[in-house]
């Protein structure tokens, strides 16, 4: 999700600004974001082969390190993908939002400078200035919102290994909350987005009002008597 939220920035980025050297990007950006695939792919390779084998006493060691579990917890299946080391998956994942951070943020930076730019310029009208300004800012917020329920689940793990403190209760919580991350962005999108809000209402509109009354058989037959 967070690289294709980097996609859609950067998409805007090429569409709107005006650059030296945009023919260059217009060959390197599909590489570039190819190469986030692969880092994220050859991330979670790499942690595969680092997760401990499955044995009696490493669950054992795992379930001392997390205190005030259900009863629940000891009798389900567990499936323990890291013991005592966690300093690659922070690493990594630390990387990775680091790099994110760092392209949104110069994405955006980029675009309000050449979109100011181009109205001081008189290459852009005031009226095209301001319809992307706010599909800039609808886009912002669509992005925002799964974007938030992703990240606190990732912050919370975080903090629980470098606290040792664990809840499973708000661990339930955050995960469900990102699970949803689909339907939020998609309600999102069409409440901030003018074209699929009016759609939307639009197809709302015209089922109630193209909604026709049942006819019965009998007052069928008694209109066709009656003709």
């Amino acid at each position: 999700m967070c690289i294709s939220i980097i996609s859609v920035f950067e998409n805007r980025f090429f569409t709107v600004c005006d650059f030296p050297h945009k023919n260059y990007w217009k060959f390197w950006r599909r590489p570039w974001l190819a190469a986030h695939y692969i880092y994220v792919f050859l991330g979670i390779l790499r942690y595969g082969q680092l997760i401990p084998e499955q044995t009696r006493e490493v669950i054992e060691r795992v379930l001392v390190q997390l205190p005030c579990l259900s009863i629940t917890v000891y009798e389900a299946p567990i499936y323990v993908t890291a013991e005592l080391d966690y300093t690659y998956i922070i690493t990594a994942i630390s990387i990775f939002i680091v790099i994110f951070t760092s392209e949104i943020s110069f994405f955006n930076g980029f675009m309000v400078k050449s979109l100011l730019g181009q109205l001081k310029s008189h290459k852009m009208s005031a009226k095209t200035y301001q319809m992307q300004r706010r599909f800039f800012i609808a886009l912002g917020i669509q992005m925002m919102f799964p974007l938030i329920l992703f990240m606190l689940p990732i912050m919370y793990a975080i903090i629980m290994v470098v606290t040792s403190y664990h809840n499973q209760a708000l661990v339930n919580i955050l995960m469900t909350n990102a699970s949803g991350h689909g339907l939020v962005s998609t309600t999102v999108m069409i409440i901030v987005h003018q074209p699929y809000r009016v759609t939307v209402l639009g197809w709302i509109g015209k089922k109630r009002l193209f909604k026709r009354p049942k006819v019965s058989d009998r007052q069928v037959s008694q209109i066709i008597v009656s003709n």
